[in-house]
């Protein structure tokens, strides 16, 4: 399904803060990569969104279990029959390193950028609307002005000190995507429910859709059950189910 829209629903809060983070990372990637004065807004918008998330989660500690998990499960696998076991060493020995970066850093992640005066100011006016206006950050409108190699080195510095979280979110969800192959199902009339099995802690379904369906999904559930709703898309009225029959593939995923 080379052309297939890909829809993602995660079945824990943990990969539900990891899949918002890795949406924020390349959102900061793609500001970074430009030279205007309007990226590097965005590009500090976007830093000030993950410091946001980094304050109201244990962001550390569950990194460093879901990575010391994934480990655990490859160094299982290593000797296992048709199994690339050089493969998964290699895996392995790039988890471990990631368990030491996100270790070695200090306190709670993010504590450094909130010591910084600018982005605390910046932060503090971020939630009232047009509130980061030059009259009413004139040390912010100081810095957008300056060149932008100046703007860059700051921005680079910033986000620098988050590349292990990055990193290792990155690596997190590479392998749990790739950890199920995707599944050939069929949502009568626009419906699709399924049960999962209790013993296995699925984390993360994986709905593959035809670009030329013109439906998105609706996914909800637990991990335990979920159901998929295929949604016409209406820009300017209200969403309904369609009555079509619609063949897709799912994965569901668990490392």
């Amino acid at each position: 399904m080379n052309n297939a829209i890909v829809y993602e629903h995660p079945l824990n809060e943990r990969i539900r803060t990891f899949l918002r983070l890795e949406y924020l990372f390349s959102h900061l990637g793609s500001a970074l990569g430009g030279s205007s004065i309007w990226e590097s807004r965005v590009a500090i918008s976007t830093l000030i969104e993950i410091m946001g998330v980094f304050g109201r989660t244990e962001l550390k500690s569950d990194l460093l279990k879901e990575l010391e998990k994934q480990s655990s499960t490859l160094k299982r696998l290593e000797n296992a029959p048709n199994v690339n076991g050089e493969l998964v060493k290699n895996l392995v020995t790039e988890l471990d390193s990631l368990v030491d970066r996100v270790y070695s850093m200090d306190g709670q992640i993010g504590s450094s950028l909130r010591q910084s005066e600018l982005l605390k100011s910046i932060m503090q006016r971020s939630s009232i609307p047009g509130g980061t206006c030059d009259f009413d950050l004139p040390a912010y409108h100081f810095w957008l002005q300056q060149p932008p190699d100046q703007r860059h080195a700051h921005l680079r510095s910033w986000s620098g000190t988050l590349d292990p979280v990055r990193d290792s979110i990155i690596m997190v969800l590479r392998l749990l995507r790739e950890s199920a192959a995707p599944q050939d199902e069929h949502a009568s009339g626009g419906m699709m429910q399924k049960t999962l099995d209790s013993n296995v802690s699925f984390q993360l379904l994986r709905v593959f859709v035809p670009g030329e369906i013109p439906c998105y999904t609706e996914v909800s559930g637990s991990k335990h059950r979920f159901s998929i709703r295929f949604m016409e898309f209406l820009p300017n009225e209200r969403a309904r189910q369609t009555d079509r029959d619609v063949h897709f593939k799912l994965s569901c995923c668990v490392l």
